[in-house]
């Protein structure tokens, strides 16, 4: 499922952080009274090392020893009082522990999205909150029953539109849910002249990829086709993603692990939440021509892409000089057409 890819939850780093402030509180108020049980000790030793000398008593030569004594300790303890004020001006010049709200930078990697589309949700169990998860082991489960289902298909491919059509009636027939299709498949040839797409027709919500904003409308997504399918089913999300299950029906199929002979099964298996999660990192892509940049317009391009970005240069028949950033970083430039 197209979403932030991590090992680390949100509240594994919340008690990660409170155990580390704790520590750290700890080491600064140790250190900061150090001076102060070091002046009691030595005050003890002074009181036990230099006897009071009595005042009718005449001075002699172990009195003089005592008086040298005595002379000695009160310079140790003046330099002694010197450095611990500077010690002093050290320790509250120090900075105080830090917050949970300062250190907010995760351990191994960015903290997983725990919302996937309106109804989606990280399941959450006992093993979350005392280890770093495996990402493997992270369940799928629903907020609310989904009752929106979006159907993506291969395009120009007629051996996808029998598994289309049996797959969109099983959803409105027997899960009862809204079925939502692309407004261009409407007008397929090979579609509209299959028998039974006639029957399914008229219950198709359709959209239309460069007008509608299909985040808050669509709670789960089906696709029938190879990575290609998919990619392109990732980049109608620019938000939050929906669960995508994605059937092998094309070329490549790194990204398709599902088979569509037993897709009843498989699709009740995930609509119940008793799927696994695989989370996928996406890419910010900002695109910024040379005139955008001259004048800080702001660019037309900005999307989230999954595994790749293709630039095309379109028309123009010159080469394309193309500098490349990361957060703000040069990486490189490339010069291709």
């Amino acid at each position: 499922m197209p979403s932030l890819h991590s090992s680390v939850t949100i509240k594994q780093l919340e008690i990660i952080e409170s155990v580390k402030n704790r520590i750290d509180t700890v080491e600064f108020e140790k250190r900061k009274g150090l001076g102060s049980i070091m002046k009691k000790r030595f005050s003890m030793m002074r009181s036990r090392a230099v006897p009071e000398v009595p005042a009718n008593k005449e001075p002699g030569d172990g009195d003089k020893k005592v008086k040298n004594s005595k002379d000695e300790m009160e310079n140790i303890e003046k330099a002694f009082s010197k450095q611990s004020l500077r010690d002093d001006d050290q320790f509250n010049s120090l900075p105080p522990p830090p917050t949970l709200r300062e250190r907010t930078r995760s351990l191994n990697a960015p903290s997983p999205i725990q919302q996937f589309g309106p109804c989606g949700r990280i399941m959450k169990n006992s093993a979350m909150v005392m280890t770093i998860q495996d990402p493997a082991s992270q369940r799928l489960t629903w907020y609310k029953p989904p009752l929106t289902v979006l159907v993506i298909k291969k395009v120009r491919d007629a051996m996808v539109i029998p598994p289309f059509i049996q797959l969109v009636k099983w959803f409105i027939n027997q899960k009862r849910m809204v079925v939502f299709v692309e407004s261009a498949i409407m007008d397929d040839p090979v579609l509209t002249r299959h028998p039974e797409f006639g029957h399914i027709k008229e219950k198709l919500m359709t959209f239309d990829e460069k007008k509608d904003d299909l985040t808050d409308k669509i709670d789960f997504c089906c696709c029938l086709g190879g990575d290609g399918t998919l990619l392109y089913a990732s980049s109608l999300f620019q938000q939050s993603v929906p669960p995508i299950m994605a059937f092998h029906l094309g070329s490549l199929g790194f990204l398709t692990p599902f088979k569509f002979e037993d897709f009843e099964a498989q699709v009740t298996h995930v609509l119940e939440g008793h799927a696994a999660l695989t989370l996928r990192s996406r890419l910010r892509c900002i695109l910024m021509k040379k005139e955008e940049e001259e004048t800080s317009a702001k660019p037309n391009t900005n999307q989230l892409v999954l595994n790749e970005v293709v630039i095309d240069r379109g028309p123009s028949p010159y080469l394309s000089n193309i500098d490349l950033y990361l957060d703000g970083k040069l990486i490189t430039s490339v010069q291709g057409d």
